[in-house]
């Protein structure tokens, strides 16, 4: 498997050979995903519609999103229409809709467990020092909740590899899948992080400043839509290497040299013979 360096560079090299669709798509998600989170911010009524758009549109900024990228990043055939990949059909899209409606219920049970403490205590108005000791527990359920969190990361991409698993499958599968890969994931996200921060601080100063959130938005768009499909494109990677580990992505190289393989072992002495002898002139001509 690659290294983080070694899936940052590529990254870095995949997103210059690709960078127009690769900014195009990314400026879709991106908007997207403010419609959505800035609908949220309001009464009940606008957080539930918020959520409801969300969910809505995750089959094309996850599904089809994703699967744009893994073939960036398998070099296959990518086009910005790969997008609409589970909107071929009705019954396509329902079923991915199915898939990340129980994805995000599952990753919000397990970080809501981790706040059973604070919530219990702000149930059952006890006193400040009380809720201080809530606080530190649930400090430390933290961890090895985010760390289950963390196992189910390869769900989505196992899915876009395989949308007829049930969502059941697919998340007991990256559970087991990501074992052992969770510090490099973590690594990942450590470097996707420092990509971040060229978005991340702008926003960061202007909101201290003062600055109403319209113009922050607009002024730290561009930054992150630069920022937004590299860092994806590194996840992305990072996914498409433990899916390669795992011999879910088949690389199509090592396919050709072990079917050239095996064809050589099937053929009779007298074609390995007149195989072999063709190559030791090829060589004998190109060193001389």
């Amino acid at each position: 498997m690659l290294s983080t360096t070694e899936i940052t560079k590529r990254s870095f090299q995949l997103y210059k050979e690709n960078w127009k669709p690769m900014l195009l798509l990314g400026a879709v998600v991106l908007v997207l995903a403010e419609l959505t989170g800035t609908s949220a911010e309001g009464d009940i009524s606008a957080s539930v519609l918020a959520l409801v758009l969300s969910v809505l549109v995750a089959p094309l900024t996850q599904g089809g999103y994703y699967f744009y990228l893994m073939n960036v990043w398998s070099e296959k055939p990518a086009s910005v229409r790969d997008i609409l990949y589970f909107c071929k059909s009705a019954g396509m899209y329902g079923k991915a809709l199915c898939f990340f409606i129980c994805y995000m219920i599952a990753t919000s049970v397990i970080i809501l467990f981790s706040f059973v403490p604070v919530l219990f205590a702000a149930f059952m108005n006890i006193p400040v020092h009380s809720m201080l000791i809530a606080y530190g527990i649930t400090l430390l359920l933290l961890i090895p909740f985010f760390y289950l969190v963390l196992r189910l990361m390869l769900a989505p991409y196992l899915y876009v590899c395989d949308p007829e698993e049930s969502a059941i499958t697919v998340i007991a599968k990256s559970f087991e899948m990501m074992k052992g890969y969770v510090w490099k994931y973590l690594l990942i996200s450590l470097a996707v992080l420092l990509i971040e921060l060229i978005y991340i601080l702008p926003e960061y100063l202007l909101t201290s400043a003062g600055v109403n959130d319209g113009m922050v938005l607009a002024l730290t768009f561009i930054p992150n839509l630069l920022v937004y499909p590299l860092v994806y494109l590194m996840t992305a990677g990072f996914a498409c290497e433990v899916l390669r580990e795992h011999g879910i992505i088949v690389d199509e190289n090592a396919e050709l040299v072990e079917a050239c393989t095996e064809s050589f072992a099937c053929a009779d002495s007298d074609v390995q013979d007149a195989l072999i002898a063709e190559k030791n002139d090829d060589i004998y001509y190109d060193e001389t």
